[in-house]
């Protein structure tokens, strides 16, 4: 319902019975989509209508991530405190997005609850809550290097284990940490005009979240290297020669799928990010001004009945944000297009996002806090410090390596 042309039929596992599917402020977020000129349609087709691909990660969260079969969107499963967090700074959360064009904040597309009643055995009242966001490293490109940083260091560096580690037959699977890139040196060259307005954002978005009791987030970096070689040229260049065959995942038209590059260019194939990246600023401001128009007429909030099976779908609204003006094209495409190219002779690729934006400072990282830095004397070396002083280090952090 609320779609453009013919009902679209309901997902096969939208049908099953005994669970109940929630989901929080539809319309705030369905605003949000709009602002980022997301089409409402395109948006169902990548989420529901294809398989995800499940991302191993190292999080100390335990949370299970996957990506859209395109690519373009992550799936997380988070705590209840965090779907609490986000559903009570939802307004203020919107409202920066909105006065913050170019802000590095991940976005995050949507909320959901899924509460199993009886259909699995030792499951009933089991509660999943997850989140739908943006793929920072949605692009064509390999990303050679991947740094995630908070701007501490005790405990702030890539183990030997992960180090070794084999990488899959599409990405490395080493993400550096804050040490690893102090004792590297490295640098985020962009330019002094562009390195002014970053740090700005940065401290813009960092402000905001310490103003909502945030802390624990990460600057996320992946470095595409233009001069380095792509690890899957060389895979298939490796077995045409072994087997003089083309291999038969070259052949095969789906998209290669990884954490590091969701969409592959085997077979010929570009991804709508490859086209923007390639176009000029006046063929993306038209694109962009006729998917903005496109999306406005479709905006639909979904209507949650009773399914015919008897399981239950259900939304809830929180923090209902009013009508807005859709942003100005050139607006969404700075909105939408993450990479940033390198001044140095060496052409780098940057794509920068920040994530993990949904833990508070309430009482368990306070003791935490205490614990670690006044009776073990660690100090402010470690993540969990209070909102104000976490923005302060981590502000200061980013400003040592953009220039």
């Amino acid at each position: 319902p609320g779609l453009p042309g013919p009902p679209q039929p309901l997902p096969k596992h939208i049908k099953l019975r005994g669970f109940e599917f929630k989901v929080y402020a539809p319309r705030a977020f369905a605003q949000i989509r709009n602002m980022m000129a997301i089409d409402p349609q395109e948006f169902i087709i990548s989420i529901c209508f294809n398989k995800y691909v499940e991302f191993i990660s190292n999080s100390k969260s335990g949370a299970f991530f996957y990506y859209s079969n395109d690519g373009k969107y992550m799936i997380k499963t988070i705590e209840k405190a965090e779907a609490n967090c986000l559903t009570d700074m939802l307004y203020n959360y919107s409202n920066h997005l909105e006065n913050n064009p170019e802000s590095r904040l991940c976005k995050v597309y949507g909320l959901y609850r899924l509460s199993l009643n009886h259909s699995l055995k030792g499951m009933k009242g089991t509660k999943f809550y997850f989140i739908i966001m943006e793929s920072v490293f949605y692009t064509a490109k390999f990303i050679h290097l991947i740094y995630d940083l908070k701007g501490s260091s005790y405990g702030r560096a890539a183990t030997q284990k992960d180090i070794n580690s084999r990488p899959t037959k599409n990405f490395t699977t080493t993400v550096l940490k804050d040490n690893d890139l102090r004792e590297s040196k490295q640098m985020l060259n962009i330019g002094s005009h562009r390195a002014k307005e970053m740090k700005k954002q940065i401290e813009s978005d960092a402000q905001f979240l310490a103003n909502m009791g945030i802390i624990d987030y990460s600057l996320l970096i992946g470095i595409h290297y233009p001069l380095q070689p792509d690890p899957r040229e060389k895979k298939a260049e490796l077995e045409r020669s072994e087997t003089g065959e083309i291999p038969i995942w070259e052949k095969n038209s789906h998209r290669g799928r990884s954490p590091t590059i969701p969409i592959d260019t085997r077979a010929g194939y570009q991804s709508n990010m490859v086209n923007m990246e390639k176009e000029t600023d006046a063929e993306e401001i038209k694109k962009v001004a006729d998917k903005v128009q496109k999306s406005q007429t479709a905006l639909q909030t979904f209507g949650a009945p009773t399914s015919p099976s008897g399981s239950k779908t259900k939304s809830v609204q929180r923090g209902i944000i009013g009508t807005k003006q859709a942003p100005s094209p050139s607006t969404v495409r700075r909105q939408r297009l993450r990479s940033i190219l390198s001044e140095s002779s060496t052409k780098e690729v940057y794509f920068v996002g920040i994530i993990d934006t949904l833990v508070q400072y309430g009482v368990r990282k306070r003791g935490e806090y205490i614990y670690k830095s006044k009776v073990r004397r660690l100090g402010d070396s470690i993540s969990v410090i209070p909102p104000k002083a976490y923005m302060k280090r981590f502000v200061g952090f980013a400003n040592t390596f953009i220039q």
